[in-house]
């Protein structure tokens, strides 16, 4: 079962599973990310889409973390069976870090990208998600992507009220359907400011960048308008280099 976990400075989500969970999230990442395209990198949404992709991949092979998670059996539920010994107390699982504001835009570029593909799959053309009254709760490229979705909101619904969560869900849903021509750099931009939080502020912000990214606000506004300045003269180089300087070479996931 693939899970999400809180880092523990509220930096972002580990991302957990067994071998068998995360090559069905890389397989139906893979599928959305080039669903619609001759090739992923036409969309830059669908780039950081192949991104996650990357680091489910490098976690499989043994590039990123571990952890061992209780398997949930109790005392005595073995008492019936033969070669107790054989039966470990934990499970392995691989797993990785993601930013919380990568992994929110993450959400809204899967979430257009599946509108797209179920308006194709599904019965009689239509986008439904009601997938118990249709063929698509048996895809499993859709699956993969549900077992994200679910694993995600899994993490925030501890720690948010009910009104809080639902407007989260509002956000990411609604997000997809502004991500056509977005400057995928302005994820960048809020990846940095959570970055630069506390770990209180950056629980206080989940909602936050959530809305920031659906709304595409003033700063969005502002950092597109002079993207378009510096790209338009000589200062292309420039305005490539400057996310590099700003960004941290190793991102402390603990403290």
């Amino acid at each position: 079962m693939l899970t999400a976990h809180w880092t523990e400075n509220n930096l972002g989500l580990y991302i957990r599973g067994e071998q068998g969970d995360l090559e069905a999230l890389y397989d139906a990442l893979h599928v959305f990310a080039g669903y619609g395209y001759d090739d992923p990198q036409e969309s830059p949404s669908c780039l950081r889409i192949l991104g996650l992709a990357y680091d489910v991949r490098h976690a499989m092979m043994g590039h990123r973390d571990t952890a061992l998670v209780d398997n949930g059996l109790e005392p005595g539920d073995l008492d019936e069976l033969e070669s107790q010994e054989l039966y470990p107390e934990k499970n392995f699982h691989w797993q990785f870090p993601i930013l919380w504001p990568e992994i929110v835009f993450v959400l809204m570029a899967l979430q257009q990208q599946i509108l797209a593909y179920a308006g194709v799959h599904g019965r009689e053309g239509q986008a439904t998600m009601h997938w118990p009254y249709s063929t698509l709760g048996f895809d499993r490229n859709l699956a993969g992507a549900a077992a994200l979705q679910s694993a995600v909101d899994g993490a925030v619904r501890p720690i948010l009220t009910q009104r809080k969560r639902d407007n989260l869900i509002r956000s990411i849903a609604s997000g997809g359907h502004r991500l056509a021509g977005f400057m995928v750099e302005y994820v960048d931009y809020l990846n940095l400011e959570f970055i630069n939080m506390t770990p209180q502020k950056r629980r206080e912000s989940i909602n936050w960048v959530a809305a920031r990214l659906s709304k595409q606000d003033g700063m969005y506004v502002r950092l597109k308008r002079e993207k378009r300045q510096l790209l338009a003269g000589e200062d292309r180089r420039r305005f490539l280099d400057f996310w590099r300087e700003k960004f941290p070479q190793e991102l402390d996931w603990r403290s």
